[in-house]
């Protein structure tokens, strides 16, 4: 349901319009869309209060009707919401994950052949994604204290903002 909505259908109209407004305003900035859940939560649990403690109103069939229609696109909408900013997450830790397993496999690889490789084609990669969640080959690059592993990110191209750089220390003992 809808927060606010409840409200409304129980004739705490502002109440309920203030509720609404708060959730559609925490759903439009990226950086608090994660509070429209308990929002939520808070303003069913509301509802559930108030209409025990006084009563539902009464209202014609076709009214209920419309607000369960109108509950329905709420949390559709809502559901739609939360599902972009839980698959940006899975991304980020599918691509952590990758970078930590070439990693463990290019220190095995400087272990065995005495020395950490120039390219990372030059280790056994098998069992390991070699691409990121956008089809990209990920990049390695060695340094004199360091080894990279980076994806080009959504947009595929490398240097830019959206890039997953993860740095590891070259080992002393190898």
């Amino acid at each position: 349901m809808m927060p606010g909505l409840g409200h409304v259908y129980l004739q705490r109209y502002v109440y309920g319009v203030t509720l609404f407004l708060a959730f559609t305003l925490l759903n439009t900035l990226p950086t608090t869309r994660f509070l429209s859940l308990p929002l939520m939560v808070y303003a069913a649990w509301e509802s559930y209060r108030h209409a025990r403690d006084v009563g539902l109103p009464s209202r014609p069939v076709i009214q209920n009707g419309v607000f369960a229609a109108v509950g329905f696109v709420g949390f559709f909408s809502w559901f739609l919401t939360m599902t972009s900013i839980i698959t940006p997450i899975g991304i980020n830790l599918k691509t952590t994950a990758d970078a930590a397993r070439m990693a463990a496999r290019i220190h095995l690889c400087a272990r065995i052949q005495g020395d950490y490789p120039d390219i990372a084609s030059d280790c056994d990669m098998k069992g390991v994604e070699l691409r990121d969640s956008w089809g990209q080959q990920y990049r390695y690059r060695l340094g004199t204290r360091r080894f990279e592993i980076w994806s080009s990110g959504p947009d595929g191209r490398p240097g830019t903002e959206d890039d997953f750089v993860f740095k590891y220390r070259l080992r002393d003992s190898l």
